[in-house]
This record gives C-alpha cells, structure tokens and sequence, in this order.
C-alpha cells in the first residue's frame, strides 16, 4: 500500500518578517500534503460508462444482479489496467465480495427498466487502499500513473510510399476504427481534417519535425505525439500480410524507438489484419507505459529537490501536484526560503521514472542546481512546465 506522506522538520531561512509570515502561512497549507487521495477524484481506480443489460424474474433481482455483475467485471478491469499483460494471469479471482469490499461507490445513468429486464450505464469507483491490497496480497508490481493523452500519426509505408492523411491509409482506417480503450495511456486518434494536414506532414512524423510535432500536438490540447509507422509487406512464399510496425513518443514524455512485427495468416483480408495489427500495437504502447512506470516498494530511493519559487502561491501548486504522483512515497521538507522550498523526496523508483511522472502533472525535473554542494549529492530542481528559469 502506498505510504501516506509526511510533512516534517522544515526551517526558515531568513530574518525578515516577510519570510516568517511566508513560514507562517505555509504551516497551514502544508498539513494538507497527508489527506489521502478521493477514489473518485483518481480515475485509475474508476470505470465509466459500463454497459449494463440483465434479465431475471423481477427488476429489483435484474438490477441486483446487473450491479453485482458491473462491480466485479470493473474491479477485474482496474486490475487488468494497472499490471502488465505478463502478470494477468496472476491476478487474483474476483468473486462479488471482494468486489463489494472494494467499491467506494457507484453511479446510474440511462436507466431503463421493465418488469424483469435492467437496462444502464454505471460508473464504479474504487477503494485505492483495497486495490493496491488486493495486488500486494498476490505478490504483483502495479502502476497507477496516468499518462497525459497522446495523440497519434498513423504512416503507412508500402512500395517506398509514406501516406498519413492520404487516401487510401487502411493503417489509418484500422486505428480510426479500434474500439475505445480505457487503459493507462488514453490515445487520441486524428480524423485527419484539414487543420490536421496542414499541421503535420508523413515525411515531417517520420523525420521528428520538432515545430510540426507540436503544432499538430497543440492542435489536439496535447504535448505528445505517437507517430506509429507501419511498413506493410507480404511474404513471398505464402502471400500472407506482414506489418513491421516502428512507433516514437515525442514531446514532454519523449521515447526512443520500439518495434513491433505482426504476421498474417495466407488470405487474410488487409482490413481485418490491420485492425488486429492495431490493437496489438495498443497493447504494447499501453503495457510499455505501465511497465515504465511500475511502482518499485523494494527500491525506494532518496533524492534532494529544490523548488524555486517567488511566492508561496507557485509552492502550493506544486505540492498540490506532488501529491498527485504514485512514485512520490513521501518527502520531507527541509527548508522553507524566500526564493525555493528544498525537500527530501522518497522515490518508489529511479529518476527516469520520478521524471516521468512528473511530467503527466506538469512539473519539470530539471538538473542538479550548481553551487549547491558536491555534485553528486547537489539536489535537482522540481519546477512548474511554463515557468521561466
């Protein structure tokens, strides 16, 4: 279970009454650092829009039964979310009390109903005390950092072509098609309108164009861009389809290259092996962020952060977001100046990730501040994206 934080031993530097008053007021605000975190404010630990339909003798028993049947399928869903697709065979079996045990609560739209059919849409949140438990009790590592959207670029390359908003893009057509996924990395896919070609072009995605990357980003309310390039070919002896698939994050979450092969079967259709071609490179984004993102209990670490600030609005911020980060266990804070707040910050993790994680509320985790001791022991800035340094 994650540790709730503690907020202690901190000092004021500085003499001045404007600096005590500082102190002053953080002392209030500070103590709210421990509250835990709402099951209904973390959408890790909900499931909206869960179809229900569920027929039986009455429409009390319909609707017991559809809300027994929602809570636990959504239960196996946060699980399923949170873990590697290596590790869903470990997770444990939810019967309906422990599924019962686990909700915080439950909500009803669309509700139609007659004299033995049940018919709504449910949104189930979740205890996160339970959920962690119920993981830990099965000895499986779990995320529960949600990545910002990204938007995605969808290249076919075929016979030394590149088409990205050009007709006919069946790689295009496939992931414009995928059902609606709910995992920890929400992909926006494109419709490719005119404010999409005009923003980025097939040979721009593959080159990394920096300025069209995130102008196409920007025009979907996002910082990352998924460019997921799909070389189709066919095997020679057989005539089966083959997808070698090469996809790059760039932006706030940058990622090197990773490549996936898909192999067809002889004769099948190029539009259903797309779309298995698309879901399956889904899968692999979305357990590639979960497995970058892994809380590590064994390998928690300390590191020293300073966070400039100017007034104590820009501290509030960022400790509201702080608290906001799964890989943050606790910190500590150690010194309340005028110009910065210098922290202890337990990581369940390494830098890499406390960075990642970071970068989905908006805070940076820039370079060890100069001057400020040895450099191996000097402490990192923890900044607010948008501020100037």
């Amino acid at each position: 279970m994650r540790a709730a934080r503690r907020l202690t031993g901190w000092a004021v530097a500085g003499r001045t009454r404007a600096a005590l008053c500082l102190a002053t007021l953080a002392i209030a605000v500070l103590g709210w650092a421990g509250m835990p975190d709402a099951a209904e404010t973390n959408p890790v630990f909900s499931v909206r829009d869960v179809a229900i339909d569920v027929t039986a003798a009455t429409a009390t028993a319909a609707r017991d039964q559809a809300i027994r049947d929602g809570q636990r399928n959504a239960l196996v869903h946060v699980l399923r979310r949170m873990t590697r697709r290596a590790d869903h065979a470990k997770l444990p079996t939810i019967d309906d009390a422990t599924a019962a045990a686990a909700l915080h609560d439950f909500q009803v739209a669309n509700e139609r109903i007659s004299s033995v059919r049940y018919i709504a849409s449910m949104t189930f949140n979740f205890q996160p005390a339970e959920v962690r438990k119920l993981l830990r009790r099965v000895n499986v590592i779990y995320a529960e950092t949600p990545s910002r959207p990204v938007v995605i670029a969808p290249i076919l390359s075929r016979d030394s072509e590149l088409r990205l908003w050009e007709d006919p893009n069946p790689w295009r057509d496939a992931w414009t098609a995928l059902p609606k996924r709910d995992g920890l990395l929400p992909l926006i896919i494109p419709l490719g309108d005119i404010e999409d070609i005009a923003a980025l072009s097939a040979t721009q995605a593959m080159e990394g164009d920096a300025k069209a990357l995130a102008a196409f980003a920007t025009r979907h309310d996002t910082a990352d861009v998924f460019v997921i390039a799909a070389d189709l070919t066919e095997d020679e002896a057989t005539g089966a389809p083959i997808a070698a698939i090469q996809l790059a994050r760039f932006g706030s979450n940058p990622t090197g290259v990773q490549r996936l092969r898909v192999n067809g079967s002889p004769r099948e259709p190029i539009t259903g092996f797309l779309a298995r071609a698309a879901a399956a490179t889904a899968e692999a984004i979305e357990d590639a962020w979960v497995e970058s993102s892994l809380l590590r209990f064994g390998a928690e670490r300390q590191i020293t952060a300073s966070v400039p600030i100017t007034e104590l609005a820009q501290w509030v911020d960022v400790r509201e977001r702080l608290e906001q980060v799964a890989v943050v266990a606790q910190y500590r804070v150690q010194a309340l100046r005028r110009d910065r707040v210098d922290l202890v910050v337990a990581v369940l993790g390494d830098e890499e990730q406390l960075r990642q994680a970071l970068a989905t509320v908006d805070l940076e985790l820039g370079a060890q501040v100069p001057g400020r001791g040895p450099l191996a022991s000097a402490p990192r800035l923890i900044r607010r994206l948008g501020l100037t340094r």
